[in-house]
């Protein structure tokens, strides 16, 4: 894994505070200390209805989503809705599987980017940062 500083003016746009949301236990570990890594505090969720329940708990709110599109009860699309009733100046990061449909109209403001699977460890910090 390979850390790194955050840029001044993106770490100011979002903090260091980013809410991960990844049903695989051991994509979510990885994912999340690999920010820890570089510098983010990171909380992890497994799907939607948890990672709702983090978000209504953060004071102050994250300053971004790493969500993957792809889950079963709540997809990335859906909790990214009920996420931003929360909190409606989230920026987000959505993972793909690179055959999902493209991000609804909606919400392309608030998704940053999109990065399709499988990503390495340095592609997923420069989509971060």
């Amino acid at each position: 894994m390979s850390g790194g500083s955050l840029t001044a003016a993106w770490a100011a746009a979002i903090g260091t505070a980013i809410l991960l949301v990844e049903p695989d236990a051991a994509l979510r570990e990885s994912m999340r200390l690999l920010l820890t890594d570089a510098g983010f505090s990171g909380t992890t969720a497994a799907s939607g209805p948890e990672a709702t329940q983090a978000l209504v708990a953060k004071t102050g709110g994250f300053g971004l989503v790493v969500i993957e599109q792809r889950m079963s009860v709540m997809n990335g699309i859906m909790t990214l809705h009920a996420l931003l009733r929360i909190q409606s100046n989230l920026l987000v990061l959505l993972l793909t599987d690179g055959t999902d449909p493209g991000v609804p109209a909606d919400l392309q403001a608030n998704v940053r980017a999109c990065l399709a699977r499988p990503f390495t460890n340095d592609q997923l910090l420069a989509a971060v940062r």
